[in-house]
């Protein structure tokens, strides 16, 4: 399992880089990478849609991705 931070999408990765946090893809390589067997995105845009569009990346590359409902990680 990985837990990892995807504060938005590809598009904004120079912006978000800038800042020191990653996308959802960035979370999704690095899963694939370490050979989880699920990615726990967090730390994510505050907008439903840009939730979603992240998770769709992140899924695209690592179908095991997932955004945990709130309090409900383990």
């Amino acid at each position: 399992m990985l837990i990892h931070e995807a504060s938005g999408c590809e598009a904004e990765e120079e912006i978000l880089w800038k800042k020191g946090h990653s996308n959802g893809a960035d979370a999704a390589r690095l899963a694939e990478r370490l050979g989880v067997g699920r990615l726990y995105l967090c730390h994510l845009p505050e907008t439903q849609e840009l939730r979603k569009k992240v998770l769709e990346e992140a899924s695209a590359i690592f179908p095991s991705a997932c955004i945990p409902p709130v309090g409900k990680l383990l």
